[in-house]
């Protein structure tokens, strides 16, 4: 999207204060963007904030320089049957005047709502009843607005239509150049900045909203809007993260709420945990993270009620192996013993002398020839039948070895209970402690087992269905709080993770807010002296002066200030002005707006500029108008003759364009470049008719026709007579309406002075040849049909 040239303003503004940090200058620039590029700048690495500038160099595109060539109105408001509105595309002043009820507003409000989508004649009312007659009553086909616009320097003609096909308002179509647009893309900033129609309505209610209204309305002649939004995204986005501060405030709350009274010991520690400015947030998830380590009661009680105890059957099995073994070294030991083992060794110890000196005595008994090969052979299976009694009996003593150890482990495996305050943490003490006091011989600790293992798993039991009681009724209480907790935990992390975001929004606020007045300033500059020089023509002779005007303050502290004085005196202008005055200075305020340099508006539209406004103050807008009329095309729509007479008696170039309606809103234009002109030009038109009732209708129109053109010339002609001679604009208003004759209104003209009626055919003998004739021709047929050549 292209850049503004207001946003290139600021980025300058920017860039030449290289001490400012770069998140600050980041975040000015996203907040020309949108609010994802201020999230963005925010969620930015430390190490690319003081990376170049992201901004590309593109350009803006303007829409082009435009006169106002032709407008086309069907069906909207007072318009029926298609009626066009031709403009001469060069600077000039166009009047178009009519009644009230004549449709020339309508022409004006229809480009309005074809340049904005919208009238100030129905923005922000309330009632449907603004909005429900902007189609003409009398159309039922389609109704459109076109306007034609010349662009300078091209010679060639932009379009702009919107067209209803529907009685609903909002369904309209807009074209440009023939092609069907959501919007009309680049000229959409140049509308809102430089709108180029300035309504009755705009005016008229410019004060009803108070000094901030009118400030807003002033404020955006000066083209501010884009920088406004820029402040108010990072506004928002900056609420958004304060917002996060007010919900871990709120979740804190709920925790110290949840803890209540509660007596669970964990609860007393996160009651700690909370105390201070800061919460101590490790000591907040530690209780979350492993319930186990949360307090050492509970965990005592988990402790207790994980408890583990062997296998019953196990226990049984290993009772009877220590029997078993038991019973076979009983039996071992009495078939065999020690004396049989010495005898294998000392019968092993003979066979090895027999076989070192075979066939000799013994040499223990002594006996000749006892060591034979039949004693060796006697010998062997004595000696075999030995080793097979003592090896049952060490497997017997093995087996009794094994059964308890076994036996022993069980014993050991059995965790002592932990000391915990419940009923049942004595019986399972006592138990354990009998249990863990074993005999050491292998049919006692058989018997051991079998008795105090029934009771050491009873008062296990017991003891682990206590604890998980309790666990219930401790998880019942602590389950809200942790949910709490974990709440705040949450928001308390995130706050921590925002805290710097707003601290660098304030600061990027803080700067542009600060770049806002500046900029307000230098641009309202132009606009304020030259809001003095159009008052001070259309105050023309008020003891009301214009001496300063400011924009001042922000947000809900702006305000217009208007140093006003009275004869030199300072004064409030709302309290000491005039609803005229009033009117006078508001469209001295506004009518620089579409007068800037930068508008590619070349044309302006002002419509019923002349209200509540005196006679002076009336010449003095005429002189205004023409004015502008040097450099612009501008377009005045008024319901008030006293505005053309204005531009008439001063001699002001203009163009006149009369609106009348006949019935079924049909709209009629036509030029009238004077009154006394039309006048003639309809006298003409009679006595140019060549139908056979002109001789009889001629002689009673045409010399009433031609009166009035006299009447209307001479009364021009007094207003600057009257005026070159220093009388007063009320003293002119009130001579002319009591100058009930037309010979009284000539010697206003002639003279200055109505006293002086006797004068006038004397005068004009004397100027004009045939003069008092005429005039007495035109006097006296007005009152009845002229005898004479009407030609």
């Amino acid at each position: 999207m292209s850049k503004s040239a207001l946003f290139w303003q600021v980025y300058q503004r920017l860039v030449d204060e290289p001490e400012l940090d770069s998140l600050t200058q980041r975040l000015v620039e996203a907040a020309f963007a949108d609010d994802a590029a201020i999230r963005e700048a925010l969620d930015a690495p430390p190490e690319q904030l003081g990376a170049e500038s992201s901004v590309a160099d593109d350009a803006n595109a303007a829409p082009p320089e435009v006169y106002l060539e032709r407008l086309d109105v069907t069906g909207f408001r007072g318009v029926g049957v298609h009626t066009t509105l031709t403009f001469e595309t060069c600077p000039g002043l166009t009047v178009v005047v009519g009644r009230n009820g004549s449709g020339k507003s309508s022409f004006a409000e229809a480009l309005e709502v074809l340049l904005t989508g919208e009238s100030l004649r129905w923005k922000d009312r309330k009632q449907k009843e603004w909005l429900s007659g902007w189609k003409n009553l009398h159309h039922d086909g389609r109704t459109w607005i076109r306007g034609t616009f010349l662009a300078a320097g091209t010679g060639k003609s932009v379009q702009i239509q919107r067209s209803w096909d529907a009685d609903e308002y909002d369904d309209g179509a807009l074209e440009l150049d023939g092609k069907s647009v959501p919007t009309l893309e680049n000229w959409t900033e140049a509308l809102e900045t430089f709108r180029p129609v300035l309504s009755y309505n705009e005016i008229g209610s410019a004060l009803d909203g108070g000094p901030s209204h009118l400030y807003d309305l002033l404020r955006g002649v000066l083209g501010m809007e884009e920088l406004t939004r820029a402040g108010d995204r990072l506004a928002y986005r900056r609420k958004q993260l304060v917002d996060v501060d007010k919900q871990q405030k709120a979740s804190r709350d709920s925790v110290v709420k949840a803890l209540g009274s509660s007596e669970d010991p964990r609860a007393e520690r996160a009651r700690a945990a909370l105390k201070g400015r800061n919460a101590d947030l490790d000591e907040l998830l530690e209780l979350l993270v492993d319930e186990d380590t949360g307090d050492a009661e509970v965990s005592v009680l988990r402790r207790v009620a994980s408890l583990e105890l062997p296998n019953a059957t196990d226990v049984l099995s290993a009772a009877q192996a220590l029997r078993d073994g038991a019973d076979a070294v009983a039996h071992a030991d009495a078939q065999t013993g020690e004396l049989e083992a010495e005898t294998v060794r000392l019968l092993k110890a003979a066979m090895v002398f027999h076989d070192h000196t075979p066939d000799r005595a013994c040499p223990v008994c002594g006996t000749d020839d006892a060591l034979t090969d039949t004693w060796r052979t006697k010998a062997n299976a004595q000696v075999a039948g030995l080793e097979a009694s003592t090896q049952a009996r060490g497997d017997a003593k093995r087996a009794v070895e094994a059964a308890t150890r076994t036996a022993t482990s069980m014993l050991s495996r059995v965790s002592k209970p932990p000391a915990v305050k419940l009923a049942e943490f004595a019986a399972a003490e006592a138990a354990y402690t009998t249990w863990t006091t074993a005999p050491h011989t292998a049919p006692a600790l058989a018997e051991h087992l079998e008795k105090s293992f029934d009771a050491l798993e009873k008062s296990y039991d017991a003891l682990r269905e206590a604890a998980k009681r309790e666990l219930a009724l401790l998880q019942a209480e602590w389950r809200p709080i942790r949910r709490s907790i974990e709440a705040f935990v949450e928001a308390a992390e995130a706050w921590d993770k925002a805290k710097p975001g707003v601290k660098a929004l304030k600061a990027a606020e803080g700067w542009l807010s600060d770049a806002d007045v500046t900029l307000r300033n230098e641009r309202f500059i132009p606009i304020r002296d030259q809001s003095q020089a159009i008052w001070e023509k259309l105050r023309h002779r008020s003891n009301v002066s214009l001496n300063d005007i400011r924009l001042e303050g922000s947000k809900t502290r702006r305000r217009v200030e208007l140093d006003v004085a009275v004869d030199g005196k300072s004064a409030v202008a709302l309290g000491v002005m005039s609803q005229g005055e009033l009117h006078a200075l508001l469209l001295s305020l506004f009518l620089p707006r579409l007068t800037l340099p930068e508008s590619p508006f070349r044309f302006l539209v002002v419509d019923d500029p002349v209200q509540a406004m005196d006679p002076a103050k009336v010449d003095g807008l005429a002189q205004v108008l023409s004015d502008v009329a040097e450099h612009r095309q501008v377009v005045v729509f008024t319901h008030d003759a006293r505005l053309p007479e204005a531009l008439r008696r001063m001699q002001i170039p203009a163009r006149i364009v009369e609106v009348t309606r006949a019935e079924n809103s049909a709209v009629t234009l036509r030029d009238t470049r004077s009154r006394p002109a039309q006048f003639l030009a309809d006298a003409w038109q009679v006595a140019d008719d060549q139908s056979e009732f002109s001789p009889r209708v001629a002689p009673n129109i045409v010399p009433g026709l031609c009166r009035g053109a006299v009447e209307s010339h001479l009364q021009s002609t007094a207003w600057r007579v009257l005026l070159k001679s220093g009388h007063e604009h009320d003293d002119i208003e009130k001579q002319i309406e009591e100058a009930k004759t037309v010979h009284t209104l000539a010697a206003l003209a002639f003279f200055g002075d109505s006293a002086k009626s006797g004068d006038v055919y004397g005068y004009l003998n004397n100027k004009l040849e045939g003069g008092t004739t005429t005039f007495k021709a035109l006097k006296d047929g007005a009152h009845g049909a002229f005898q004479g050549d009407v030609r």
